[in-house]
């Protein structure tokens, strides 16, 4: 009997023995890039080498939302899928010169995928004839490179990506929709005649047209937003509650809306101090009254990681809680679930925005760190 001998195989087998709870595809996030053979993070998605792969170069692009099928993804995860594929398949035709690709998803155990909770699309790179004996006769594929190999090929290309592979189209009309939503705002507050006033109520429909338009959704849906978001000028403040117990524990809230976990807050309201608003917030969303002890920092919507149409300036505060028992929440319609977490033991899902957020407050918990806010990207001129 003929015996092949593959040795540097043993570390790959012993990894596919090991288990995870809960799903792989989640897991992956939480652990170095290197690792788990992730190529690149995107703003929606992230690209990974195959672990088992069909043929050299086997990627899957892989969505933060944990779902199961395609239509529940929002238009800019779709986008940023496709856009990754093009780059993927130009990459590949370039590094590995193949004549071909199988492109595509496999979704439900019934069409063969084997991660059905967490839909995901694969890239096989083909090659005129690779289909030799070994695979037709032994039923085997040849794999000529080390996944850890081929890892270090790609990973330098994949590091000359922005996080946004490019400005998704949606997006940017949010972001114009915004600043029209300001200059709107402002004209109407402050401008006496009766043409001035019409033009900005033009501009305000205007604004709210085009944030229906970003976002897919009925006009009718957006009218609700005229008086609470689109008549209100500047930037809109929130306020976030890292609540962070005795034991080291922070208290999340799985959100209706994105079905992600994250931090208890949102828009903080007149008359009220961003301390108080978050202690407001965070008692109505988890039924748990708490101490805001220090400030943790003022992040910019657009630069962490966060995805709104409206540009946003999150105010976190370290807080504590006051009391071991939650009431029930006034406003329970906001979120699906509660809990308690210890920092090395996050949910996978965690919206990618409060992620980092939760590292800076853990810090600031330690007192390790002083408190966070975005340095001006050109320095002032003296």
């Amino acid at each position: 009997m003929q015996q092949l001998w593959t040795p540097w195989r043993k570390p790959y087998l012993l990894k596919q023995n090991e288990r995870v709870e809960g799903c792989i595809f989640c897991d992956k996030t939480q652990h170095p890039d290197a690792e788990e053979h992730i190529l690149y993070r995107g703003k929606h998605c992230f690209v990974a080498l195959n672990r088992f792969p069909y043929s050299n170069g086997h990627m899957l692009i892989i969505p933060y939302r944990h779902t199961e099928t395609l239509e529940q993804l929002n238009n800019a995860t779709l986008l940023e899928m496709m856009r990754l594929t093009a780059f993927c398949q130009q990459f590949l035709r370039e590094e590995y010169r193949c004549h071909g690709f199988n492109v595509g998803f496999n979704e439900g155990s019934a069409a063969g995928a084997g991660v059905p909770e967490h839909i995901h699309l694969h890239i096989v790179p083909r090659w005129r004839n690779d289909a030799n004996y070994m695979t037709v006769i032994g039923q085997t594929r040849i794999v000529p490179d080390l996944l850890d190999d081929t890892y270090a090929t790609f990973r330098p290309r994949f590091d000359e990506l922005p996080r946004e592979v490019a400005p998704i189209p949606g997006e940017q009309l949010a972001r114009w929709a915004d600043k029209l939503r300001d200059l709107s705002s402002l004209g109407l507050r402050f401008s006496r005649g009766i043409y001035d006033q019409a033009n900005y109520r033009t501009v305000q429909d205007i604004a709210m047209a085009m944030l229906a338009l970003a976002e897919d959704r009925p006009l009718a849906d957006v009218e609700p937003l005229r008086e609470p978001i689109f008549s209100r000028p500047t930037p809109l403040t929130t306020g976030d509650a890292a609540i962070i117990d005795e034991r080291g524990r922070i208290l999340l809230i799985r959100r209706v809306d994105s079905g992600l976990w994250a931090m208890p807050g949102g828009l903080l309201e007149v008359g009220e101090t961003p301390a108080e608003g978050t202690a407001r917030e965070a008692l109505e969303e988890t039924g748990v009254a708490c101490q805001p002890l220090a400030l943790v920092g003022v992040f910019d919507s657009r630069h962490c990681g966060g995805h709104s149409g409206q540009h946003l300036y999150h105010f976190v505060f370290l807080c504590r809680p006051l009391t071991e028992e939650a009431q029930s929440p006034s406003h329970a319609n906001e979120i699906t679930a509660r809990a308690w977490f210890d920092e090395a033991d996050l949910p996978p899902d965690l919206a990618p925005a409060h992620r980092r957020r939760i590292e800076v407050a853990f810090r600031i918990w330690r007192g390790e760190s002083a408190a966070y806010f975005d340095a001006p990207e050109t320095s002032p001129v003296g």
